[in-house]
């Protein structure tokens, strides 16, 4: 079995992605993972319109949506 690791910086695709980020409230060093949209240059939470204004550590995708 092999590992993925998180990618940092800016996704290039849009997509969902399953993310890292700050424990809420802010535990210094603890994260917790979220799935975040990555859309027009910004993370939303899913199902909403609004930007997400947490600090986002790292992702792995864009994830697959539809199954086959």
């Amino acid at each position: 079995m092999s590992l993925t690791e998180y990618s940092t910086g800016e996704p290039t695709e849009n997509g969902v992605y399953a993310c890292r980020v700050p424990l809420a409230p802010v535990r210094l060093g603890l994260l917790e993972d979220k799935f975040l949209l990555w859309y027009k240059d910004s993370w939303k939470r899913l199902g909403s319109d609004q930007n997400y204004r947490g600090a986002v550590m790292g992702w792995i995708g864009p994830l697959q949506r539809k199954m086959p």
